[in-house]
């Protein structure tokens, strides 16, 4: 188990890092190929995607219940069981990749041009992507299932191959076809393609790690309320991340131009590189929480948030004081002088990662111990803040609006959450200031002023080497400040002992 789980972390960081270097190359390259005009519609059209797009709502959180019931039910040997719940998600999944397919084809042909500012020469163009897309909806939507079934065997490992995989061939497959002078047809005929062949991959190996797997017809009309009820509260938590994920371009399309999203793209990839630590601790509380909270072990419920989002924090905090001191030369770097204007717009996109590194671990906590409508609550309120705060300063300030709705929204959460969190796990305001906050803030602003003169006096980076190495310095920085400071002797024995032990170097 160990084995596995040293293998899957470090696939996962892989995988990670794989997909951050190819995002980077890929960029500029399909920005230099196809002009800002196309790259916009692209965009635009993967705002629809089944994996993180507004399709990905039809999901109806049934593929969470798919993942926990496979789970509960393998655990148990209970086969009946596990083809009944495989059977129930299959026939669901396929009846809404029909719906979506259905219902993009009837948006790209009688609403796109109403809701969306194309330019005309690219209209007949992007309501092709979409029915290419409305075809491939058609195959990703029942390959849900087998991903679910992977999940709930905790075969993750097996899932980052899978997806290294994919990201390599995307990877080659665009590159070979925009030098050999194809267009985005060709990468959207691409995409589907690759979207049968994952599917096909997850199907055999499903079937293979599950022998006894297939289809039925017969229920257990109990087992489908449970599914059924436990889908619902994921639904309602996803209603929200969809829309916060994806009104920003919607937005932007509708109230400016499609060609602007090319310039919001390049700003939020910067985001999504202070992001990429998020995944490393957060996602994993959910379960720690939810078991320590049944056996009522209230003061390790404690312990997990403290040191969870202090780790959390410190993980993340290098990552973000990097990217907001050096954006200005990486975006030089990486597409050139004349984005250089989107530095700015950028840093006020990594700030809000800052909010999200605080709230992340007792966000998950509070899921984790059943106490999702306050969860529920702060986020459809603070989406809704963002949302009005964007439209209304998209229209005076253009696309720099988005990233003020998106930043004031999250600040307001702040208060909420930790006043949660103090009753939740009763912990006191003054503790979490002194073992969190204070440690690992206090630290962040030492690194971000010693980065930014390290950047102005010390180094003029003129390519991606120099600055990459002044980058990972002022991340050793904030790293080596932390341990001396913001640690103690026991944490510190605590995370060397930690380390070992998931390398499989120490018992």
């Amino acid at each position: 188990m160990r084995r596995r789980f040293a293998l899957t972390s470090l696939l996962n960081i892989i995988g990670v890092g794989l997909g951050f270097v190819v995002s980077l190359f890929i960029t500029p390259f399909m920005l230099r190929t196809l002009g800002q005009e196309a790259y916009g519609v692209w965009v635009l059209v993967t705002a629809f995607s089944v994996v993180s797009g507004y399709l990905s709502l039809l999901d109806l959180g049934l593929q969470s219940a798919v993942v926990k019931f496979i789970a509960e039910h393998h655990a148990r040997q209970e086969v009946d069981a596990i083809n009944q719940v495989f059977s129930v998600g299959l026939y669901i999944f396929s009846g809404l990749g029909v719906l979506g397919a259905f219902v993009l084809v009837l948006f790209a042909r009688l609403f796109l041009t109403r809701v969306f500012n194309i330019p005309p020469d690219l209209v007949e163009l992007t309501q092709l992507l979409l029915y290419l897309l409305a075809a491939q909806i058609l195959i990703e939507f029942p390959g849900l299932i087998f991903s679910a079934v992977m999940d709930g065997l905790q075969r993750y490992d097996l899932q980052r191959v899978i997806q290294i995989g994919y990201v390599i061939l995307y990877a080659v497959l665009i590159v070979t076809l925009l030098l050999s002078g194809y267009g985005l047809v060709a990468l959207s005929i691409t995409m589907l393609v690759l979207a049968v062949a994952k599917a096909l991959v997850l199907a055999i190996l499903s079937r293979r790690l599950l022998s006894g797997l297939r289809l039925v017809r017969d229920f257990d009309i109990g087992l489908v309320r449970r599914i059924a009820n436990f889908s619902g509260q994921i639904f309602l938590i996803r209603i929200n991340a969809i829309i916060y994920n994806t009104m920003d371009k919607t937005i932007i399309g509708a109230l400016l131009t499609t060609t602007q999203l090319t310039g919001y793209d390049i700003a939020n990839k910067l985001r999504n590189i202070s992001m990429v630590p998020m995944s490393f601790i957060t996602p994993q509380v959910v379960p720690a929480a939810a078991t320590l909270h049944g056996a009522r072990d209230q003061s390790r419920l404690q312990e997990l948030f403290l040191k969870g989002t202090k780790y959390q924090m410190a993980i993340m905090i290098p990552v973000i004081v990097a990217v907001l001191v050096l954006a200005e030369r990486f975006i030089r770097l990486w597409l050139g002088q004349d984005y250089v204007y989107l530095a700015p717009p950028a840093r006020l996109f990594v700030v809000s990662v800052s909010i999200d590194a605080m709230i992340g671990v007792g966000q998950n906590m509070l899921i984790g111990i059943g106490r999702v409508k306050p969860v529920l609550w702060i986020t459809v309120v603070t989406t809704a803040v963002n949302l009005s705060l964007s439209v209304f300063l998209t229209l005076k300030l253009g696309i720099v609006g988005v990233m003020w709705g998106t930043l004031v929204g999250l600040a307001l959460a702040v208060g909420p959450y930790f006043w949660f969190f103090v009753d939740s796990f009763k912990i006191s305001w003054a503790r979490i200031w002194r073992e969190v906050l204070w440690p690992t803030c206090s630290v962040g602003i030492l690194a971000a002023i010693l980065l930014n003169g390290a950047e102005k006096r010390l180094m003029m980076p003129d390519n991606f080497w120099t600055l990459g190495i002044l980058g990972l310095a002022g991340m050793g920085s904030y790293f080596l400040l932390f341990w001396a400071f913001s640690l103690d002797s026991v944490e510190r024995k605590m995370l060397v002992q930690t380390g070992l032990q998931a390398v499989g170097w120490h018992t």
